[in-house]
């Protein structure tokens, strides 16, 4: 997913910036905590639910926001043959409750609960958009989880300055125009207008809370520190999507947040998008355990 134009003019009476970079993969380009978060206690962690299929070693897969498990099968079907999969619902969607209150951090514990019952010496995580942000974090806290990290065009922090005013407003108007503003961004995801409607009517079966938080969540903070204290192999996979326009590598990175851009390992998988699991899967699959391998031989060294 690509940032869209930015939209400039009082804040009041216009669009805000904020509304039109959440458009599809500028989604991807925000980061971290819901400061409207309801004052208390946080609730401990549930662990998500989860689909384990196959045998060999454990690849752990989370989607991104308005998805679920399900949507990684054709994948899966690909990797299963030699691979034990591990499908996740990613907190407050599917069948997994959300944190309450919700926070990022919060998040990534749920996930962990999943990361927990695996072999740490022969498991790789693969997170998509939030997905990938929930396993940066939570590899932060929880190091030696997994033996490598793959993630599908991951935010780390916006690359925007949105001011207290924007922010406050855009929260205003994502709960009076929830449907309108979903639809934006969730219809613009997809290669195509076609798929952009399929994407859409799956995010409208999220629950709107959880949509909210996430994106919330995503307005403010920086994950750099997570990246830069992983102590595991790590690969980012692009889309054609997401470099669309002839953008370089360098330009989608940095507009997600990364800074040293030449020191991030990328693979790009052609005409493909948000639904890259389902539009190339025989490729993803293939990029997956590559990677698998090479890091779990990486360890033994």
């Amino acid at each position: 997913m690509d940032p869209q134009p930015r939209t400039e003019g009082d804040p009041v009476t216009k669009t805000p910036r904020t509304a039109c970079i959440l458009a599809p993969a500028a989604l991807l380009a925000f980061v971290l905590l819901l400061s409207s978060a309801p004052p208390g206690a946080a609730a401990p962690p549930v662990a998500p639910k989860t689909l384990e299929l196959g045998k060999g070693p454990t690849i752990v897969l989370v989607h991104d926001l308005g998805g679920s498990r399900t949507i990684w099968m054709p994948t899966v079907r690909k990797l299963i043959g030699k691979h034990r999969v591990v499908i996740v619902d990613l907190p407050g969607h599917g069948e997994s409750p959300s944190p309450d209150p919700f926070t990022f951090e919060a998040a990534a514990e749920a996930l962990d609960l999943v990361l927990a019952k695996q072999n740490p010496d022969s498991t790789v995580l693969v997170g998509k958009g939030f997905g990938g942000m929930l396993a940066l974090l939570d590899l932060k806290a929880h190091p030696g989880r997994v033996r490598g990290l793959v993630v599908i065009e991951t935010p780390l922090k916006s690359s925007l300055k949105i001011d207290d005013q924007e922010i406050k407003y855009f929260l205003r108007q994502l709960d009076s125009d929830y449907d309108q503003i979903l639809k934006m961004i969730f219809s613009r995801a997809g290669k195509d207008s076609m798929q952009g409607v399929t994407i859409h009517a799956m995010a409208a079966q999220t629950p709107p809370q959880t949509i909210k938080s996430y994106i919330g969540a995503s307005l403010t903070g920086d994950a750099t520190s997570a990246l830069k204290s992983l102590q595991v192999p790590f690969l980012f996979v692009a889309t054609d999507r997401l470099l669309k326009g002839g953008k370089t590598p360098g330009t989608a990175l940095r507009e997600l947040g990364y800074e040293d851009t030449t020191s991030v390992p990328m693979r790009r998988i052609a005409d493909a998008g948000y639904m890259v699991m389902q539009d190339q899967p025989d490729t993803l699959a293939a990029v997956i355990a590559d990677f698998t391998a090479r890091a779990l031989a990486a360890k033994k060294k």
